[in-house]
């Protein structure tokens, strides 16, 4: 950042210095931090999509590099792959007991999160105590945080928009050509594993319970995910007709 053989003014400016010896260039420097958001974001689909059963937005705000206070770290190095491990359990008021979940980054994934980790999050916390004084929370969530931002950590609703935002994209550019969020896109990926990969069972010695585990759920909760046309079509008309009734009144409601 401050080779200007490299970089130019990008980042700094080389012929007017302060105490500290940099003067930076803010515009260029926000500029490369929206960049870096971006990226994060493309970083986060590209896990959500490819590393199994698709996870809750609550846990995938919370990923931390680091130990924290509240719970371990969510990144570790297990089988040659980088693992996004989490701890997960509706019932753990009843039961007394989390459930570990796993997730395996695919190996190119996999890389991109530990140059990721390794390189950029150091440059950031850098560059964040350089141009401005950040107060301790910022700094820790940019050094804790798997995805967050300079000014705020990010919640399931930023994570929900970064995959509508891809998603959205027309399929020639490499979307789907349709918004899905968090929700929708978690009914999706259900639905191919059923229908595209359960074929694989038997090869890796596989059971629905274990893919019904990965998504944090039973099988009788697994049965109400990724509904198919069979699950219409065995749907009375007239009761569909009802809810279309009971809509039509709410949109009346809603436009007046």
């Amino acid at each position: 950042m401050l080779d200007t053989s490299q970089t130019g003014t990008q980042f700094s400016y080389w012929n007017h210095l302060n105490a500290s010896g940099i003067v930076w260039n803010m515009s260029g420097a926000h500029e490369w931090l929206k960049e870096v958001e971006t990226c994060l974001g493309n970083l986060f689909a590209l896990m959500h999509y490819g590393s199994g059963q698709s996870g809750r937005g609550t846990k995938l705000s919370i990923l931390c590099w680091v130990n924290t206070v509240l719970h371990p770290r969510n990144m570790y190095w297990f089988g040659g792959h980088l693992n996004v491990v989490t701890l997960y359990n509706k019932t753990q008021t009843n039961t007394g007991s989390q459930r570990l979940i796993s997730r395996s980054l695919e190996p190119c994934v996999g890389q991109l999160f530990i140059l990721w980790g390794s390189l950029v999050v150091p440059a950031l916390v850098c560059l964040a105590t350089s141009i401005r004084a950040p107060s301790t929370a910022e700094a820790t969530q940019l050094h804790m945080l798997v995805f967050t931002s300079l000014n705020r950590e990010w919640d399931s609703d930023d994570l929900s928009s970064i995959l509508s935002s891809i998603s959205g994209e027309p399929v020639a550019d490499g979307g789907l050509g349709h918004l899905m969020g968090l929700a929708a896109t978690w009914h999706v990926l259900i639905g191919i594993m059923k229908r595209h990969l359960h074929n694989l069972v038997d090869k890796y010695k596989l059971t629905d319970e274990l893919f019904n585990e990965q998504s944090g759920h039973g099988e009788e909760v697994a049965k109400h995910y990724s509904l198919d046309f069979s699950s219409i079509w065995n749907f009375p008309e007239e009761c569909l007709r009802i809810f279309l009734s009971l809509s039509q009144v709410t949109h009346k409601l809603i436009t007046g």
